[in-house]
């Protein structure tokens, strides 16, 4: 990872700014033939600013990406790995009665993210992915964040049909692990805070450090919310550090998505068309509850984490803005915020395996 100062750190997040703000004025205009030709550039070499625009792009809303309704299951898993899941997220996430049966979950299945046509590098066409991450330099991959980094990293096992966590690669390609260490503050020096600090396992001395093999890392900051000021300054302290200790990782940060106050009466809707961004106060608390969230306040943290990250060189994966749009598919009426399995996290996967393959094209930072 590379440090760069924040004034270019602010203009290049502006340039992408403008990049999306161009494409949904081609959106807007439905211009698909112009917005092609003006977005198409050589997509074999690209520069850190044309990858992480691409990645924006992919899952923009504003770019005209949407939830497209394919008729029957999605295909992110094979059909018959729909019905037996690993059993550890059978356990905690396929447990609810909501969940437990997909028959009635069909039409929610039935949608998988669409990015918007203007998108200037398509994203792979892979119809199996137990082996999509394989001879892509991963090396051993690390989970790090709350329990909806739990439920990416179910997800992304059972996207590589695979539930012991040691993916086997095909010929001659070495396999990789999947690890997850769950902490909600990804407090780097072990200090228990929060109302979940059991969950606040020792990740940085006594994994990264420690296991040479891991090459990946996706973080996330997770739903449990601190001040700003702390928020950033802990991101901050994180990616420092790794850049210091551990330059030969690749980083990736997912952002976190808000819940939906009233998903017990919106469970069989069909995906919003667009944020529901003059009704996000109502984000501040779950329907009837008197404990606030902060669910409004996560679009500005991931802002500032999205800020954060570009000056690192970390991999910003906006899950956020698409699955702001389904309020359908979560656990139960009395549970917003997570999500069933399979589900709208399938997204989270495809966005995070495209980001690997199009990393490979990379030619400077």
């Amino acid at each position: 990872m590379v440090k760069h100062s924040t004034k270019s750190n602010m203009l290049w997040v502006s340039t992408i700014s403008i990049k999306l703000m161009f494409i949904y004025v081609l959106h807007t205009d439905d211009c698909i033939t112009l917005g092609r030709e003006i977005l198409d550039y050589d997509v074999k070499e690209i520069s850190w600013l044309d990858y992480q625009f691409a990645l924006d792009c992919w899952s923009s809303v504003s770019a005209g990406g949407f939830w497209k309704h394919r008729g029957g299951l999605r295909l992110l898993w094979p059909e018959e790995q729909q019905q037996r899941l690993c059993n550890e997220s059978k356990a905690i996430y396929h447990s609810p009665a909501r969940c437990s049966d997909l028959g009635p979950r069909l039409e929610q299945l039935s949608y998988s993210w669409e990015p918007s046509l203007f998108c200037p590098i398509p994203k792979p066409a892979i119809k199996d992915y137990s082996q999509s991450l394989c001879g892509k330099d991963t090396g051993d991959i690390l989970i790090v964040g709350d329990s909806l980094s739990q439920e990416f990293d179910m997800t992304l096992l059972n996207a590589l049909k695979n539930c012991n966590r040691y993916i086997q690669c095909a010929g001659e390609e070495p396999g990789f692990k999947v690890l997850m260490a769950r902490n909600d503050y990804l407090e780097i020096s072990g200090a228990q805070r929060g109302q979940h600090s059991k969950y606040q396992v020792p990740f940085y001395n006594e994994i990264i450090l420690q296991d040479k093999s891991i090459k990946t890392i996706i973080f996330n900051r997770g739903a449990h919310f601190e001040p700003s000021v702390n928020y950033t300054s802990n991101l901050e302290f994180l990616f420092s550090s790794l850049q210091k200790d551990r330059p030969d990782i690749n980083v990736y940060f997912r952002n976190t998505p808000p819940g939906h106050a009233f998903c017990a009466t919106e469970s069989k809707m069909p995906p919003l068309a667009k944020p529901r961004t003059e009704n996000r106060t109502m984000y501040q608390r779950r329907a009837g509850d008197t404990n606030p969230y902060h669910w409004s306040e996560f679009v500005v943290q991931n802002l500032l984490a999205q800020e954060i990250a570009a000056r690192y060189r970390v991999t910003y994966l906006d899950v956020a803005s698409a699955t702001e749009l389904r309020p359908d598919s979560h656990l139960s009426a009395q549970d917003c915020l997570h999500y069933c399995i399979p589900g709208p996290i399938d997204m989270w996967v495809e966005l995070f395996v495209w980001a690997v393959h199009l990393r490979e094209r990379l030619v400077s930072y």
